[in-house]
């Protein structure tokens, strides 16, 4: 209902706006007699322009905002996605890597899994990028991390 509400006001203010803001030749409008007196509208049109700024502004302000964080939005999911891409190719590597690695049968079977399980988490997050499902993205970073945490408890060596 307050969205309907606010998209009425919306289309409102931009067709006064639009209506009233136009700047038009006299042979594109119907000529009107002229008596010797101004307009109605002339003498309110200051006080027109100043309500019409203040809607606009009311109206327009948060919309523009909006917009702004939606095209943010789609930047960092970009950003994400292709982090995601790079990091399928390093996964490729940590798999080579693995396989050549000196650990036992047991440790390159854990290794080998938890890369598995990285590559899976990646195309996860590479997905819910590139769809732009920002809500999605956190969580899909939490998991890939978590595997990361966990693989490097077990292999990295501590220095």
């Amino acid at each position: 209902m307050r969205n309907s509400l606010m998209t009425t006001v919306a289309v409102l203010a931009a067709v006064l706006i639009a209506g009233c803001g136009r700047e038009v030749s006299n042979g594109d409008l119907p000529t009107l007699s002229q008596n010797g007196k101004a307009s109605l509208h002339r003498l309110k049109s200051e006080e027109l322009k100043a309500a019409m700024h203040d809607l606009n502004t009311l109206v327009f302000e948060r919309l523009y905002s909006e917009i702004d964080r939606d095209e943010m939005r789609i930047r960092y999911s970009k950003e994400i996605a292709t982090m995601a891409e790079s990091m399928a190719r390093d996964i490729k590597t940590i798999k080579r890597t693995g396989r050549l690695l000196e650990m036992s049968d047991d440790e390159r079977k854990i290794f080998l899994s938890l890369a598995e399980e990285l590559e899976k988490e990646g195309q996860i997050l590479n997905r819910v990028a590139e769809s732009h499902q920002t809500e999605a993205i956190q969580p899909a970073m939490d998991r890939l991390v978590s595997v990361c945490n966990r693989c490097h408890k077990n292999f990295r060596e501590v220095e």
